[in-house]
């Protein structure tokens, strides 16, 4: 048996968060327990506990070694989880010592993309991907030959950036970027490396991947002229067929939940040509499915939403249409792309049907409202009005 160190952060968004005080005056000596979180990746995120609350998460820097120290425990018992003791409490930190058998050759990084075939355009590089190649250069510059002030202004544009990027290239950037802040004599550079911390251990959390969702929604999908070439609808069939080979189902994912499939991207740890490659697929069949009207429903398929429209107005009564109707208003939502003209068709729907159980007005109210149309018909032109009729009565 061999021990092996890990360290725990995000204390601050744990279960413990708030009394995390208390907890961190008993917190040495306590056993602690390791394990994946679920519906994750591996090496994506690994959750610690003490007694029955999560206290954290496995630092990034530590993931490849927990995964060696997780294989060489399943391969001797089988166990799906580790367990340590705390030894030592830091900094809102904490480090677990763990007792192993003898450590498995590192993994190899996956490349499960990398064998996924796509054959069609690439997008242009957008300009946030133009920045941060630019502020990478820069900041793998020797620090001791720039001013303290110019690193930190490169470091807040890095960061606002951060989430534009999902490959395996920027992740290693930030850990050797992190690294080297870290050891700069410059006290506020040491600092600034726990800001790329932070940054690199919320990249897969709700936050920074909702925020990479609507980026991919809404701003990446904007016309490129790189993907805005003609299209037949057999090279759209043939795309698509490509598409749904993705793995981890990132094809369904981007027209139910792109937050999540921006996590599940990320998880891939895949090189930034591979997730280049994949977005340019998914934004190509985004920009054909509105060019020719349609949507994608993991129950239904494709959806041409005038076609739809124009089944629901044929059927007989609202309750036949009202299924329909709904799925359609659910799916608009769901894939985070609508347009003010498709809702007001779908409106339209259930207003027609509304219209077409009205009663018919009666004789009486048919003459009340003619005659209230003549004496607005009368002021409109300078006549004497429905006062003057009410007073001569």
């Amino acid at each position: 048996m061999i021990d092996v160190l890990l360290t725990i952060r995000g204390l601050t968004h744990s279960e413990i968060s708030a009394e995390r005080e208390a907890f961190l005056q008993s917190a040495l000596g306590r056993r602690i327990w390791l394990q994946p979180a679920p519906l994750l990746l591996d090496e994506q995120r690994v959750e610690a506990f003490v007694g029955t609350k999560q206290v954290g998460c496995v630092a990034s820097e530590d993931l490849s070694l927990f995964w060696q120290a997780m294989d060489a425990v399943k391969s001797s018992s089988g166990g799906d989880m580790l367990q340590g003791e705390i030894v030592k409490v830091e900094d809102y930190m904490l480090v677990a010592r763990l007792s192993v058998p003898l450590l498995e050759k590192p993994r190899v990084e996956s490349d499960e993309l990398s064998h996924w075939e796509y054959s069609g355009p690439l997008m242009y590089k957008t300009r946030e991907e133009v920045k941060l190649e630019f502020l990478t250069a820069r900041l793998s510059e020797d620090f001791s030959t720039m001013e303290q002030d110019e690193v930190l202004e490169l470091l807040d544009a890095f960061c606002q950036l951060i989430v534009h990027d999902l490959s395996r290239d920027a992740q290693a950037f930030r850990k050797s970027l992190r690294k080297r802040l870290g050891e700069s004599e410059n006290a506020e550079l040491c600092r600034a490396s726990l800001r790329i911390d932070e940054l690199s251990r919320r990249m897969g959390g709700d936050t920074m991947m909702g925020k990479m969702g609507q980026w991919l929604k809404n701003e990446l999908t904007e016309s490129d002229e790189a993907l805005m070439m003609p299209a037949g609808k057999q090279e759209f069939s043939r795309i698509v067929a490509e598409a749904k080979k993705l793995p981890k189902n990132l094809f369904e994912l981007w027209h139910r939940d792109t937050a999540q499939m921006a996590r599940m991207l990320y998880g891939l740890r895949a090189k930034r040509v591979d997730v280049r490659r994949v977005l340019s697929c998914l934004v190509w069949i985004e920009l054909r499915e509105r060019e020719y009207g349609m949507r994608y429903c993991d129950q239904k398929g494709w959806l041409n939403i005038d076609e739809m429209v124009m089944y629901c107005k044929q059927c007989i009564s609202w309750e036949d249409a009202r299924p329909i109707v709904e799925l359609l208003r659910n799916h608009l939502s769901q894939s985070g792309y609508q347009t003010g003209e498709e809702l007001a068709k779908i409106n339209s729907i259930e207003t027609e049907f509304l219209n077409r159980n009205k009663p018919l007005p009666t004789h009486n109210e048919i003459v009340l409202q003619k005659h209230v149309g003549t004496q607005i018909q009368n002021v409109e032109a300078g006549g004497t009005g429905v006062n003057n009729e009410i007073k001569k009565d």
